[in-house]
């Protein structure tokens, strides 16, 4: 009589014998392995979505033409590092540089007598005028023609709300608050802010900080 599969039999061990030499559960590794790659690159893209949306929701009320770039003193290394954290692309000229900029003029400093998140915020006034100005060697240039161009106007703009209102150029300006500061809260007028928005990009040599 046939076998009908009954414990023991041949025909129930020659199926087990191909069970075991099956790997186990490598369909699956393999399938856990490339969901996990997909995931990763779906992050990746989420992530860089994420930031462009964090851009455009940055822009405060202010309204203006966006300039070329803008230009930043040799001494604010600590600003251009702070761009390339969030992933703008920052250029040092290699030489000198002539042009007409914009410049912030009759500028007026305010700081908030009362701390916010542990800043003075800082409020800028003033009236931009176009004026030649020369730039050294070791200055920064930051283009706006960059996938987060608008984000570079949110930071760096003087009378909005990015690096300028929280503390960012406050060395620069005098302004350090701290134990050391001696400085007295209320307004204080300057010459010209040191931030110059760029009609142009700089036809100086360049290099493309790391």
């Amino acid at each position: 009589m046939p076998d009908s599969g009954r414990p023991g039999s041949p025909r129930i061990r020659r199926a087990e014998e191909r069970d075991d030499r099956r790997p186990h559960g490598g369909g699956d590794v393999h399938r856990r392995g490339i969901h996990a790659e997909e995931e990763a690159r779906a992050r990746g893209e989420r992530g860089e979505l994420a930031q462009r949306e964090r851009a455009r929701q940055i822009v405060d009320s202010l309204t203006r033409p966006l300039p070329a770039g803008y230009f930043l003193p040799a001494a604010e290394g600590d600003i251009a590092a702070l761009l390339r954290l969030h992933g703008i692309q920052v250029r040092r000229l290699g030489a000198g540089w002539t042009d007409t900029v914009e410049v912030l003029t009759g500028t007026q400093l305010k700081w908030a007598t009362r701390e916010f998140q542990g800043h003075h915020l800082l409020e800028v006034t003033g009236t931009w005028a176009p004026l030649i100005r020369t730039l050294p060697a070791g200055a920064y240039f930051v283009p706006t023609a960059q996938p987060l161009g608008r984000l570079v106007f949110a930071l760096l703009e003087p009378e909005g709300y990015g690096l300028v209102r929280w503390g960012g150029f406050d060395r620069l300006l005098g302004g350090e608050f701290g134990a050391l500061s001696g400085l007295v809260y209320g307004s204080s007028a300057v010459g010209e802010f040191p931030v110059w928005r760029a009609g142009r990009a700089p036809r100086a040599p360049t290099r493309l900080l790391p």
